[in-house]
């Protein structure tokens, strides 16, 4: 046993002989500190892109602010613009914020997951960044707080190896398709008008996994490996194949997926229906959705079985004050609105061209509404039959699921005598799936506003007095619109009356309506969720008051033949700012 023991003893000194003999190794190499600022100067910058949003760019000023709170001088800020033909080169000494033009932003981006940020030294850049905006807003807080205000040393030094992670919370920590790591993926689309279907389905991986995949168009996106594919888009597995109304098709070779619908709206339908199939429905470590090889068959959407109805009062706001200079931002709020709810129908009302606003590149909240909507949706009534003059209450229709049988629009009788912009559409549609028909008739009733007084021989009048004349007058007119449809289109005819009545329950003209024999309010009747007493109408950016008092936004139904299944005024911080009106959302079914 002691010969063992000395063997062994002889090997292990052996062993420290050789490496004595052998190359030394070096020792590590000291990590410098950065220190900001040196006898009060500051070699460094603040880098960040110049088209981040408000929020991100706000929350940069306040990290330079408490910068100068400790220091007695704040760092210049500049955008991440490079041009060696210029001489305008990427300095060293950079606190380099969010998703930039920088290639320490290149390297460390594809780490980080939508709600993931870090905050890191490289070299003797400090980077802050987040998988998304929103993480990068945390992260320049964070840095804020954790390098800056709570930092006591002189010129403010950070540490050279300084490294701050946070990692977001996910359902799913890895996500796979068919074997393959979803970030692998590249989703093709064939034209612009499946962007809100592929959009919805990269939100839908955004929320499961925390990550987002790079999107192209079908010719840029050929060469790609592995591919989500988006309509007939002449490449792969997708080429030449047809679906047909209220169908879609999932196909795969194994690897690629490709989804095929009737029209670019029911893609939009697809990814939900897909999502709610594949997806998981509890958190896991990882996940594979598994597609198989050979599934192509059609899959039916469920569509023509409902139909979902949107009224929305745009307000007009043509003057040129500081709230009608908020437009461009109103129309994301309500094409946020549309995207959510994906409404088969949208009712418009104030409505026009022809009062554009100078703050707004002379376009109407209007002309920003159309250039959204026009690739998913077509529109009727988008002019009165009359005069063509003034505000109009178009109504956007889903022509994949639609056909118009007829249309009209024209102005109340009953209305301020200059007034063009109380109006009244009606359309009856035609199910191109199982060809029932039904009608839609858009209001917008009048209104007597103090300052109609001293014209027209109008005067001392007020609205609960004048205003309501009118709109009684407002529902004859409305009620003979009605019985000729019905006397037109059959007696039977479904008809869904919405709009902006401008009167609450309490008033006269809302119960000739209510109370009429045929007819229901939504609200009331709803097998399903109703929203009860909240108000419609509320001042810009507030939320609606509760009671009825100002509800003015209502659908009525003929309640013979529709059964209504929910009933939404939709109520958030998004739609208290797309107008002055909050949405309301219905959805019928036929009996």
């Amino acid at each position: 046993m002691k010969k063992i023991i000395v063997l062994i003893m002889s090997l292990l000194l052996l062993g420290l002989v050789f490496v004595s003999c052998g190359e030394t190794v070096d020792p590590p190499t000291p990590v410098e500190d950065i220190q900001l600022f040196k006898d009060g100067v500051s070699d460094y910058v603040i880098i960040c892109a110049d088209d981040v949003s408000d929020e991100l760019r706000t929350e940069v000023e306040k990290l330079n602010n408490a910068i100068a709170g400790k220091t007695g001088k704040s760092l210049e800020l500049k955008d991440d613009f490079i041009s060696e033909e210029y001489g305008i080169k990427e300095s060293p000494y950079e606190i380099v914020i969010g998703d930039c033009n920088r290639s320490v932003i290149e390297e460390l981006k594809p780490s980080l997951r939508t709600d993931d940020y870090m905050i890191k030294v490289v070299g003797t850049k400090i980077v802050i960044l987040g998988g998304s905006e929103a993480s990068t807003i945390n992260a320049a807080a964070t840095f804020k707080r954790k390098c800056i205000q709570s930092n006591e040393t002189a010129g403010l030094v950070i540490a050279g190896d300084y490294v701050f992670n946070y990692n977001g919370e996910y359902k799913v920590n890895e996500l796979k398709l068919n074997g393959n790591k979803i970030t692998d993926y590249t989703i093709i689309y064939e034209n612009n008008n499946y962007l809100p279907a592929v959009n919805r389905l990269n939100d839908k991986l955004k929320d499961v996994a925390g990550v987002t995949l790079v999107i192209k168009n079908a010719v840029k996106g050929a060469g790609d490996a592995h591919k989500i594919m988006f309509g007939d888009c002449k490449n792969g597995i997708s080429d030449g194949v047809k679906t047909d109304s209220g169908n879609y098709k999932l196909i795969s070779d194994g690897n690629d997926v490709c989804i095929v619908a009737y029209s670019t709206m029911q893609a939009d339908e697809a990814v939900v229906d897909i999502a709610d199939k594949y997806f998981p429905a509890e958190t896991s470590e990882t996940y594979n959705i598994e597609i198989k090889s050979g599934t192509d068959e059609k899959i039916s959407l469920g569509l023509g079985e409902t139909v979902k109805v949107m009224t929305q009062n745009l307000w007009e706001n043509g003057y040129a004050d500081n709230l009608s200079q908020q437009i461009i931002s109103r129309n994301e709020y309500l094409v946020e609105i549309f995207d959510q709810k994906r409404p088969d129908i949208i009712c418009f009302q104030e409505a026009s061209r022809d009062r554009g606003n100078p703050n707004n590149k002379g376009k109407s909240i209007y002309d920003y509404v159309y250039g959204d909507l026009v690739p998913r949706y077509s529109v009727v009534c988008e002019k009165r039959n009359d005069d063509n003059r003034g505000s109009f209450t178009p109504i956007f229709y889903r022509d994949d699921l639609y056909s118009v049988v007829a249309s009209g629009c024209y102005r109340f009788n009953d209305r301020y005598d200059s007034s063009d912009n109380k109006s009244l559409s009606w359309v009856v549609f035609e199910s191109k799936i199982d060809g029932k028909r039904f009608g839609i008739i858009n209001c917008h009733f009048a209104l007597f506003l103090a300052k109609y007084n001293g014209t027209f021989g109008y005067e001392n009048e007020v609205d609960g007095v004048k205003g309501e004349e009118w709109r009684q007058g407002n529902v004859q007119q409305l009620i003979e619109r009605y019985l000729a449809m019905r006397e037109e289109y059959g007696e039977d005819l479904p008809i869904i009356m919405t709009g902006d009545f401008n009167a609450n329950p309490n008033k006269t003209s809302y119960k000739m309506i209510a109370e009429y024999e045929d007819f229901a309010d939504s609200r009331l009747v709803s097998t399903g969720a109703s929203t009860q007493n909240m108000c419609s109408h509320h001042d810009w950016s507030a939320l609606p008051k509760s009671g009825t008092n100002m509800l003015l936004d209502h659908m009525f139904v003929t309640k013979d033949v529709i059964t209504v299944l929910s009933h939404e005024i939709v109520i958030n911080n998004k739609s208290i700012r797309a107008s002055d009106h909050c949405a309301v959302v219905c959805e019928f079914q036929f009996k």
